[in-house]
């Protein structure tokens, strides 16, 4: 058994694989940051990154080929400014296309909204909301009178 020289096989490919690219691409022989351009050397702290063309979030990363070494902290800037709010504006456009964003469906029901415990009478103040049933209940009491049920007769 070997020991790996970053711990993981994954790892320990990317950046072979990242330092080969760098050195046909005539870089030298340490790998390239995406974010900025400047070599990354074994000591520095470094990620596995997703290139700026294509974010794990969006499908990029599911193979070896989109991914390669950057450091640390130009991955979590890149993460920052530009993948997270990318992602956050995705969900928004998927949320509203499937109709689960629209007016009122925010984190706080308006006053007096469909949402609301309380409804707002036609003549100022407030009503509580009642169910389906609750309403149902309240219309027969209206329309057939408050009626009980008869008492069972004692046929001894």
């Amino acid at each position: 058994m070997t020991r790996r020289m970053f711990n993981s096989k994954r790892r320990e490919t990317v950046w072979f694989r990242s330092k080969m690219a760098a050195y046909y691409a005539g870089r030298g022989r340490q790998p390239i940051c995406p974010h900025c351009d400047l070599p990354v050397f074994e000591q520095d702290d470094w990620d596995e990154c997703h290139l700026p063309h294509a974010p794990r979030a969006f499908g990029g990363g599911n193979g070896v080929e989109h991914v390669t070494v950057g450091h640390h902290r130009c991955n979590m800037l890149d993460a920052a400014q530009n993948v997270v709010p990318a992602v956050a504006k995705s969900n928004r456009v998927r949320r509203k296309h499937l109709g689960a964003q629209k007016p009122g469906m925010g984190p706080h029901p308006m006053r007096g909204g469909r949402r609301a415990r309380f409804k707002i009478a036609i003549g100022g103040g407030t009503k509580p909301r009642l169910t389906h049933a609750q309403q149902h209940a309240a219309f027969m009491a209206r329309r057939y009178g408050a009626f009980t049920e008869p008492e069972a007769a004692d046929h001894s």
